[in-house]
Formats: C-alpha cells, structure tokens, sequence
C-alpha cells in the first residue's frame, strides 16, 4: 500500500512539474540566438543597447493599483524616466516585465520586450533607445477578427538572426467566425524600425490549424481571395481544415481552408459563421 502512496504521490509531482513546464514554454518560446535575459523589476542591468560604445543603467518598477485594477510601468535609463505606462489586468499579481533580445544582428540595437505577462503576454511593446529617447512600437495581436474582445501572445522567436520576428498569438471571445483562434504573424526589426511584414494575413496554428471544422451549410471556395472563378464546393457538414486568415482593409474576413482531398481555396466570411462547431466542439 506505501509502495502505490509512493508511485502516486510520484506520479502527482511529475504531471505537476510537466504542466508547469508546459506553462513555462508556452510564455517563453524564443529562439537562444535573439534572446538574452529577463530583466527583474527594481534591479539595474548594464548593457549597450543603442550602440555608442557605453553601457546604459537600465532600471523599472511596477505598480498595481485596486482602485481601477491596472499594472503600472515606468521605465528609467541612466537614471531617468524615460517611458511609463498602464494596462488593466485580471489578477493583482500581473505585472509588467522587460526581456532582452537581439533581434537583428546587424543593426544597432537591444530590444526591450515590455509586457504583462501571465499565460501570455498583453500590453505588448518592443522598445528601442535612440538619442535618449525610448521608441515605442506597440504589438497589437487582435486584429484577425472584426469583434476581438482579448487577445494576448503566447510565445516570441526569432530563428534567422535577420529581425524576422514571429509572435503566437491566441484571441478569444470574439464572435465571429469561431470563438477562439491561433494564429501567427511576423514583424521585420532592422535599423529603420519595427514593421508588420503582412498587415492582412496571419497563419494559422495549434488548434486553429488541426481541428476539423465542419461546415454549417454548402460553401464555395475560391482559387483566389478577390475574384470569381470557383475551386471547389465544400457540403454541408463536410470538415476542412483552417490554413490562413486574411482580413481585409476594409475588414473583410476570409479564410484559406484545405479539404480532405488536399485542395485548397479561399472562403469569404459573411454575417453567418461557416462553420457549426468551434475548437472543441465535435
């Protein structure tokens, strides 16, 4: 009987220590080349993050307030505030943090990750110190939907050491055409600035990219996002797979899906989800 308390009680701890690890992954995914350390709130770190030959004093504290439930952010560089911002968070215990990354080799800068970070991160920035000023590039990853209440980012890589910057971003809550989606997209960090690489498409992941989406009546597909000529019908209750999501300047959504015979096309989202069941729903 000790024998299985044991075997138990070993068993507990690994799947504890494989979920926390999970967790762990999930917010830290990021490339060894581009990533360099966690800065900790209310400790001076020294680095040469804009390239003059002198290491900055790099200092921030954080702050939580009850009245309106909001983290606090303020950001000092050689003893001066140069950035200071807030969000609204869930839990008294989110809080802003700093992580430092080279994105691209070649250019002329350390990268400030700034972000509230709990399953993933919200309030996201990549900040840049130039000429004793921080730029500031806000990420907004909630935009592949047109009713997105929430959406935070699940992981940061960067692999070539060019500046090709890709964010994993979840986005729930929204009500259009399915409840949650995963979805990636690339950002380009060079000396110019930080730049969306595709302001319209983003890829398909996790979930979104494996379920089998069943569709709520017959659709059409088509070979391209714009046009008329037709690929292919997909029946009604007929399962597709999600490939890519492009939403339009003027906020059209339109979704590249592959059937179970390998083709591909493109179907155009109107009021109607086209789809009778979302992630986890069979």
């Amino acid at each position: 009987m000790l024998k299985k308390l044991k075997k138990a009680g070993l068993l507990s701890m690994a799947l504890l220590m494989c979920f926390s690890a999970l967790k762990i992954n999930q917010v830290n995914a990021q490339s060894k080349g581009a990533y360099i350390k966690e800065l900790k709130p209310e400790k001076h770190y020294y680095y040469d993050i804009n390239n003059d030959g002198k290491k900055e004093d790099i200092y921030y504290s954080t702050d939580y307030s009850s009245y309106n439930e909001k983290a606090y952010f303020y950001l000092y560089i050689n003893n001066k505030m140069v950035k200071s911002q807030s969000t609204t968070v869930f839990l008294p215990d989110e809080e802003y943090n700093i992580k430092l990354y080279d994105f691209n080799k070649k250019d002329n800068y350390y990268d400030l990750v700034v972000g509230v970070e709990n399953l993933g991160y919200s309030d996201l920035s990549i900040m840049r110190y130039k000429n004793g000023k921080v730029l500031n590039y806000k990420i907004d990853p909630g935009k592949c939907k047109r009713s997105s209440k929430f959406a935070y980012v699940l992981s940061i890589s960067e692999k070539s050491g060019k500046g090709i910057v890709d964010f994993t971003v979840k986005d729930v809550y929204g009500s259009d055409f399915m409840e949650s989606t995963f979805t990636s997209f690339k950002y380009v960090v060079n000396n110019k600035g930080i730049f969306k690489q595709d302001t319209y498409n983003y890829e398909a992941v996790g979930l979104t990219k494996t379920h089998k989406y069943k569709a709520a009546r017959n659709l059409n597909a088509y070979k391209k996002v714009t046009g008329s000529s037709k690929a292919f019908t997909i029946k009604k209750n007929e399962k597709v797979n999600v490939c890519k999501i492009y939403k339009s300047k003027n906020g059209k959504i339109h979704l590249y899906v592959k059937n179970s015979k390998g083709k591909y096309g493109w179907i155009r989202v109107g009021k109607n989800r086209p789809f009778s069941n979302n992630i986890g729903v069979q």
